[in-house]
């Protein structure tokens, strides 16, 4: 449980393996928000929709990765 609360042994190297995806999820974060203003104005489209499943969807498969790793409870 030590490595899940960002305490224990496993915590530097689950820090370092996620980073990159904390990034990842930051920056789609920022471009799903956009969508969803675009959306609050009455402007979006299917086509801006779309993108942000896509973009989402992009990072589940970043922490799936991460997890492959044996990092099981990382973000």
């Amino acid at each position: 449980m030590g490595a899940r609360t960002g305490d224990g042994p496993g915590a530097v190297s689950r820090e370092e393996e996620t980073k990159a995806a904390i990034a990842f999820a930051d920056e789609a974060g920022r471009d799903i928000n956009a969508v969803a203003r675009a959306f609050n104005s009455g402007c979006g489209t299917a086509q801006q929709l779309g993108f942000s499943v896509q973009r989402l969807a992009q990072v589940v498969e970043q922490f799936r990765q991460v997890r492959k790793l044996g990092y099981p409870y990382a973000v």
